[in-house]
């Protein structure tokens, strides 16, 4: 097992169910609620969570610092390297989580559209219809 992975898990395994802040969204009309997410699976989406916060604050202590061109060398790939490993650390809890989501839930194994709402409630999003518009082009804009 690589090392990224066994901190993930034991970051998840280290959270304490106090601690964690489910998500607050209500079940919006068309949604199907599914189940409700058991304690491991709210660990681990407390670790994604997490690590989806530490991207965002480095992402924004960098765009402190400047434009990247504005670095010199060696501040330019400590800065690329600290949000490479912090990008990987976010995909992986991130991907181990939704992945996991499904393996728990086999009903929506192969469903795209899902999401977390009020009191860890797992749901089906309906497809959203695609809506055309059209738009009245001016013949005068037209090519000949």
């Amino acid at each position: 097992m690589t090392v990224l992975l066994k901190e993930i898990l034991s970051r998840a395994e280290g959270v304490p169910l106090a601690d964690i802040q489910c998500p607050t969204g209500k079940v919006e009309e068309g949604e199907k609620v599914i189940g409700t997410l058991p304690d491991d699976l709210k660990r681990l989406y407390t670790v994604m969570r997490i690590a989806e916060n530490e991207r965002g604050e480095l992402k924004h202590r960098i765009s402190k610092l400047g434009s990247l061109l504005d670095l010199d060398e060696r501040q330019t790939n400590d800065a690329t390297r600290a949000l490479g490993v912090i990008r990987n650390r976010f995909d992986l809890a991130h991907s181990c989580f939704w992945h996991s989501v499904r393996h728990t839930f086999p009903e929506i194994v192969n469903t795209e559209q899902i999401g977390l709402r009020e009191n860890w409630q797992l749901v089906t999003i309906p497809d959203r219809q695609i809506r055309c518009v059209a738009i009245p082009i001016p013949a005068s804009i037209l090519p000949d």
